[in-house]
């Protein structure tokens, strides 16, 4: 005996989730969810859309990374990039959509290079002061350091020259130049530090309305918070500060707030710790999101966010990869930032060089989580912002150049990826100079139409097969989603241990380009080389190599370089239940 059902799935938000929750039918996550998505991202309204390509725009020296963003105001953003081959140090310049790379001078008060070792250069921490004119540096094994900036644009890096009783030879008395806390933020007015070896649950601040700013230490006094120590037990070493509402700290153990009595500033002779949860962190920087902070656990496998909860009068914190727990299953989170303008998007390096990539709607309750094979590894994730729009840099190791890395922009509407355009006018079917392409096999669009794959010579030179004003070369990738296998509730159980067939399923898309549905392109034999056209509106694709099965599912990947949004999959389908 058989029976028709007519199943649909009509939203995506939730992302590639665990194979543990595959049996929780009842949950939201389950119905939202998806078994593989790779390079498409989750859309808070529901679709899944092919991510755009990664747009090359430098390279820089170097095997190991770390990557921050300098926002003076809403026009001027610069990227600070520190790598571990001379010079170290660079500063990328943001100018509409082309971008030049410096490099800073040094004060030579302490510092005339860059001084950080590969080991250190991924575990810096760094804040941007209130006023936007300098970056605070922190480091476990160095002096605090910080990047000055002036108009031209300029830069000068050297260590920071602390001042005030409470310091000698321009460094706070608890430290030195190979012991010094790890962890720096701002907040009311403060410079706070915190977590240096040998005093690892100790927190700094600097004296409130000084001259400088967040470099003058005072002897404690109660006017002043220059050293307090968390006084509470198997607090471990401080891993994270971060400055919201309260002053915020991760710790090896706990997650904690400082205030003052009545909850006033925070001063030597009134300090309160206040233990919020006991879940733990690892030494990597939080990062704000609205009114939540997102960091990671202490082992590298969980991001939780935290937030204020009036009703229970306390900082919470939730596992944010609960339902996608297997995307870091045998690595670590080693860097997550926030990019919020247009699409909220939550990224994540792991230690392997992979890269997740996560809607995070959290007013919407809405987090879904993607991964996204690339050509290479990632060496470091960063997010500015410039003219209201986040803008999302990424280092990469393409293993072109030895020891030299992809500095690239992740922008709409590229759909290659470190690609580069050439511009010929009047048009030609010449590519040259692009040498971080060299001897590599990459796709080709031109004029918006596809060509066939072509490799560059040694100098990044090649010839395609008609002429062109615009020329679009870059590494290929393939995006893929699989949804979950549909399963029925039926009057005596449920439809998950019976064969199944479609008899007819459609692929709803909106705006966007034929994918290949369970291996074929809907309308080729042997899939679309030149001349592609992209569907107006909804389109509704059928189906086809189907046949009985256990799961049911339908395959959907977009292996060229074309927009690809999918909006929903239905059809009806026969079960026998015999």
């Amino acid at each position: 005996m058989s029976i028709k059902v007519f199943p649909e799935q009509n939203k995506f938000m939730a992302g590639e989730v665990s194979p543990l929750i595959y049996g929780r039918t009842e949950i939201e996550a389950r119905k939202a969810g998806v078994k593989v998505m790779e390079n498409f991202i989750s859309r808070p309204q529901g679709p899944a859309w092919r991510r755009p390509g990664f747009k090359f725009l430098d390279t820089v020296g170097g095997t190991v990374s770390k990557i921050f963003s300098f926002v003076v105001d809403s026009t001027t953003s610069y990227w600070i990039i520190f790598t571990d081959t001379a010079p170290k140090l660079y500063v990328v310049v943001i100018n509409g959509t082309d971008v030049t790379t410096i490099v800073p001078t040094y004060g030579e008060a302490y510092y005339s290079d860059c001084p950080y070792t590969a080991a250190e250069i991924p575990l810096l921490q760094a804040e941007l002061t209130p006023e936007g004119t300098e970056l605070y540096i922190a480091c476990r094994t160095k002096r605090p350091c910080h990047i000055v900036f002036s108009t031209g644009p300029a830069f000068e890096f050297d260590g920071i020259p602390f001042t005030g009783t409470y310091t000698a030879a321009g460094l706070v008395t608890d430290w030195t130049t190979s012991d010094a806390p790890g962890s720096v933020t701002f907040f009311q007015g403060r410079s706070y530090w915190g977590g240096s070896i040998s005093y690892p649950e100790r927190v700094w601040a600097s004296d409130a309305g000084s001259t400088p700013p967040y470099s003058v230490f005072t002897t404690p006094a109660a006017t002043a918070t220059s050293s307090i120590d968390i006084t509470h037990t198997k607090n471990g070493i401080i891993q994270w500060l971060a400055g919201l509402t309260k002053l915020l700290i991760g710790t090896e153990f706990h997650e904690v707030i400082l205030t003052g009595d009545d909850n006033l500033v925070a001063n030597t002779t009134n300090p309160r710790f206040e233990i919020q949860s006991a879940y733990g962190s690892d030494y990597i920087q939080a990062t704000a999101v609205g009114d939540k902070i997102i960091y990671v656990s202490a082992d590298g496998r969980k991001i939780r966010d935290m937030d204020y909860e009036w009703t229970k009068d306390r900082w919470i914190s939730r596992d944010i990869l609960f339902v996608s727990e297997h995307l870091t299953e045998g690595t670590r989170v080693s860097e997550l930032v926030f990019a919020q303008n247009p699409y909220n998007l939550l990224l994540v390096k792991l230690q392997n060089g992979e890269l997740l990539i996560a809607t995070y709607e959290r007013g919407n309750d809405i987090i879904g989580w993607g991964r996204h094979p690339i050509t290479g590894a990632v060496s470091s994730i960063g997010v500015l912002s410039y003219l209201g729009e986040s803008r999302i840099g990424i280092l990469f190791d393409r293993d072109v150049i030895a020891d030299t890395l992809h500095f690239e922009n992740l922008i709409d509407p590229g759909q290659l990826d470190s690609y580069a355009i050439v511009t010929h006018s009047p048009a030609a079917n010449t590519i040259t100079g692009l040498v971080h392409l060299a001897n590599q096999t990459v796709g080709v669009k031109a004029d918006g139409i596809i060509h066939p794959d072509i490799t560059l010579d040694a100098s990044g030179d090649g010839v395609i097969t008609f002429d062109a004003e615009s020329i679009e070369v870059g590494f290929n990738y393939i995006a893929k989603l699989t949804p979950l296998p549909f399963v029925n509730d039926i009057q005596n159980g449920t439809t998950r241990s019976f064969t199944k067939k479609w008899n007819k399923a459609y692929v709803q898309i909106v705006n966007s380009y034929f994918p290949k549905i369970n291996g074929i392109r809907p309308g080729t034999e042997s899939g679309i080389v030149v001349g592609v056209s992209l569907s107006q509106g909804d389109y509704d694709v059928p189906v086809q190599n189907l046949g009985w099965s256990l799961e049911g599912l339908i395959e959907i990947e977009q292996d060229l370089p074309l927009q690809t949004i999918i909006t929903a999959i239905y059809g009806d389908m026969t079960i026998d239940i015999i």
